[in-house]
């Protein structure tokens, strides 16, 4: 269950010691698990599939 915060913090922190693109693998990771998550009911992983999503937004230009 830890694993998408694990992912968020990899590609919101990992500047300088992750590629541009493994830190928006790790957030395309997080808003995969965070949205299963959400499917089985966790009330409280909105936020942070919010953050996840806008991570990956502003990450995935610079890979392409």
């Amino acid at each position: 269950m830890n694993y998408p915060n694990i992912c968020l913090r990899l590609a919101r922190y990992g500047a300088g010691r992750l590629t541009v693109g493994q830190r928006a693998f790790f957030a395309a990771e997080a808003v995969h698990w965070f949205e299963e998550r959400i499917q089985m009911g966790d009330v409280y992983s909105d936020e942070s599939l919010a953050q996840a999503k806008r991570l990956y937004e502003e990450l995935t230009p610079a890979v392409l």
